[in-house]
């Protein structure tokens, strides 16, 4: 099984956006039980749940039931025992690359740069009201649907 680990900075907002329409756009797919595709945040407090712009916005447009979320913060077994590592900016790359040792071979990117999108960071819409939101499922709807598709081409 394969491991994909979705990084930003609180775990309520884009990486648990990223996670949960990565695994409703694999679910189409037949090898998407080989997956194993979690969220944490970098400077995540526990337990907390997804915002309510997040929540209302994927149930509202992609019918997703995020309310059993609980942020968690990224931590040395998440990072160790990951295949693939995307993070939603430079910033928390580079935080993940100086903080945790990262044996030879693993891989850690943004998420637009994995999916070749000129390292594009993805908006944080937090405190923008809902067309932030809004603004920043599109953003990642766009980049899941292409990692989707690569990582199927990759898989073949």
């Amino acid at each position: 099984m394969k491991k994909i680990l979705f990084v930003c900075t609180g775990n309520t907002c884009r990486s648990p956006m990223a996670q949960a329409l990565f695994m409703k756009y694999l679910s189409t797919y037949s090898k998407h039980e080989a997956y194993e595709v979690i969220s944490a945040g970098i400077f995540a407090h526990a337990g907390n749940p997804v915002s309510l712009e997040t929540s209302l916005l994927l149930q509202k447009e992609e019918g997703i039931d995020l309310s059993s979320h609980q942020s968690q913060c990224i931590d040395t077994d998440m990072v160790q025992g990951a295949d693939l590592i995307l993070t939603m900016t430079r910033e928390h790359k580079n935080f993940i690359i100086n903080q945790y040792p990262l044996p030879d071979g693993k891989e850690i990117h943004t998420l637009s740069e994995y999916v070749g999108q000129n390292h594009e960071d993805i908006i944080d819409p937090i405190g923008g009201g809902l067309e932030s939101y809004r603004e920043c499922l599109q953003q990642m709807r766009g980049l899941i649907h292409m990692l989707v598709k690569k990582i199927m081409e990759f898989d073949k």
